[in-house]
């Protein structure tokens, strides 16, 4: 996995006197952590220590749906209001160098860099309470020219490509089984970049046993003002390794047994028409 997304080795630890944030999202995820010296009328940032690494996270005002400081829930708009008092509270060990003292961080403290390019990793997940996959895990990373991880906003298009029986005489074909639009937004990210869950579509891999074993799964990031990029994780597994699934597959068709309990709506035969 590509290091995180932001990282910055601290001198020392938060001290217990510092005021803890936490933040849930509209989302429903929830965030804790000090206020970094980076918040600003767009977003506002969060810093988490751990074993010396200080993670950065940025999130958009927009974004926050409650916020609690220390013990004391607090409005969003008393939050904005109160954040240049609370980042000036923090301890100096915590705050950012600076060659003389001042109370707000330098344009080159502030900036962003731009995305130059995009890394991805995706893997089959089974997220609910059923015996099947039910999709895809995306990690999106965005990289600059260093190759560290940035952030952005922006929009990503997903594609799953597979191997399966052609049609009309044709040998192979590589199909698009499904196609995802998900939004860059800080509500997906996490400590190692943007994660996403893609539900199969129209077809399902352990379902419709025509389809091959492997898959590709390309993205596409489109961030305004800085460009488009893509990548591909090109060797995602579409069914999990399993030498009595393999062999039912083998003499019956299926995958499944009859006695397990699978997703509402799904068939537990096999589709048997071509993709």
């Amino acid at each position: 996995m590509v290091a995180l997304l932001i990282v910055l080795v601290v001198s020392g630890a938060a001290t217990a006197d510092e005021a803890t944030l936490s933040v849930e999202l509209a989302s429903g995820r929830t965030f804790t952590g000090e206020l970094d010296t980076r918040t600003d009328g767009a977003r506002l940032w969060l810093r988490s220590t751990r074993r010396g690494i200080s993670v950065h996270r940025p999130i958009a005002w927009s974004a926050i749906r409650t916020a609690t400081l220390g013990e004391e829930t607090i409005t969003i708009d008393a939050l904005r209001a109160r954040a240049d008092s609370i980042k000036n509270e923090a301890p100096p060990a915590t705050r950012r160098a600076a060659p003389t003292p001042r109370s707000e961080p330098s344009q080159d403290e502030t900036r962003v860099p731009p995305v130059a390019n995009l890394h991805v990793e995706a893997s089959i997940a089974n997220w609910d309470n059923d015996v099947e996959t039910d999709g895809i895990m995306l990690t999106v990373l965005p990289l600059d020219a260093w190759g560290g991880g940035t952030v952005a906003e922006g929009t990503v298009e997903v594609e799953l490509i597979v191997d399966a029986p052609g049609t009309l005489g044709t040998l192979r074909t590589f199909p698009i089984i499904s196609r995802w639009t998900v939004a860059l937004a800080s509500d997906a990210l996490g400590p190692n970049g943007y994660v996403y869950r893609l539900p199969y579509q129209a077809y399902h891999p352990e379902f419709n046993v025509l389809i091959g074993q492997y898959g590709l799964v390309h993205c596409r990031l489109s961030v305004p003002g800085q460009g488009t990029f893509d990548a591909s994780a090109s060797a995602v597994t579409m069914r999990p390794f399993s030498p009595m699934r393999d062999r039912q597959q083998s003499f019956n068709n299926q995958r499944f047994f009859s006695d397990e309990r699978t997703g509402q709506g799904k068939m537990q035969v096999p589709q048997q028409s071509g993709l």
